[in-house]
This record gives structure tokens, sequence and C-alpha cells, in this order.
């Protein structure tokens, strides 16, 4: 969970819109406020705050789209919205699973080759269609950590997959972010 519990305060009055939140995408706050609102673009505002240590959870819009929902029906009155730590983990997103196949030419407890095959389910492409927006070419967060060589590898293969399960598109399974710091080389 993000170190500060996800929160918006928003303001509805005057045919004018104000959003205090901590999110990593102002631009998409007012995308979202003009789809609830109506407003046009120049009467809202996004003041982003100081935030810190959400990992990446503050990518998506629930919580400021639940903020703009509530201050539209009540006009003139500032909302503050906080969700609870238990509030925030029942509307999380899922991170996907992933399959992996190792192989390795060993010579003296050293390798020498390695060949890695990942398949998993792209989590920018779940984001990025909550979004609206296309996502950009191939996932890298499938095969972030492979990148990292602690052992100083001179020959990596590596090959990935990008998959949509079944149970992603029947059950409407959202992915996310991993709710902490990636993979990091020592």
């Amino acid at each position: 969970a993000p170190m500060e519990p996800m929160n918006a305060t928003v303001w509805f009055r005057n045919d004018k819109l104000d959003i205090w939140a901590g999110t990593q995408i102002p631009t998409q706050a007012v995308k979202e406020a003009m789809a609830i609102t109506g407003l046009d673009e120049s009467n809202i505002r996004v003041h982003t705050t100081l935030m810190g240590g959400s990992f990446g959870r503050r990518l998506e819009m629930d919580y400021i789209i639940q903020a703009i929902k509530i201050a539209k029906e009540a006009p003139g009155s500032p909302i503050k919205l906080t969700w609870t730590r238990e509030e925030d983990t029942t509307h999380d997103n899922y991170r996907p699973m992933g399959i992996a196949r190792f192989k390795a030419i060993v010579s003296n407890d050293e390798p020498l080759v390695v060949d890695l095959q990942l398949a998993g389910g792209s989590v920018n492409t779940s984001q990025m269609g909550r979004l609206g927006i296309p996502a950009a070419g191939p996932d890298i967060a499938i095969v972030q950590a492979a990148w990292i060589n602690p052992m100083e590898l001179n020959t990596i293969e590596l090959q990935a997959i990008a998959l949509r399960t079944i149970f992603q598109s029947a059950h409407g399974v959202q992915w996310g972010h991993h709710k902490m710091v990636s993979s990091m080389k020592a």
C-alpha cells in the first residue's frame, strides 16, 4: 500500500472544479473530470500535492473519480475523500500470473549461458486500457527483473510473451503494478 492513504479533495462550485490529489497523471484527472461533469478543460484545475512511496498506485484514477462524482452531487461543498487501507486493498488491481522456463550451461559451478523464457500478462495494456490510451509497444515490465544480471553473465537468451489470459477476459480481472519497489541491482 502507498505510504499515504489514497485521498482526493474536490470542490465543485460556480461551474469550476478544483481537484487536490497526489496523482502521477494529472492530465488524466482532467479528462476524467471533463467526462463526469461536462465542464470544459479550462474550468478544471488539478493541484498535484506532494506524495511519495505510491509505487505505481497513483497511476490509477479510481479514488479521484469517486471524489469527483461525490462533489458533483454536492456543489458548493468541498469534498475530502480518504480511503482506509482496507478500502484501498479491496479496490486494488492484481499482479498478473507469470510462468518462466530457465535453462543454463554451467561450468565449474558458474553459468556460462542462460536461456530464459517468460510469459505473463501485460500490466501496461491493462492499465492503459482503463485510461482509454493504447499501450505503446511491448510491455517491458514483464521482463524487467531479467535485465538485472547479478552474475555478470555474458550471454543471456531472453524470450518474453505478453498474454491476455482467458481468466482475465472472462472475469474482468484488472492488472496493475506491484505496490512495492521494483527489482534493483544491489
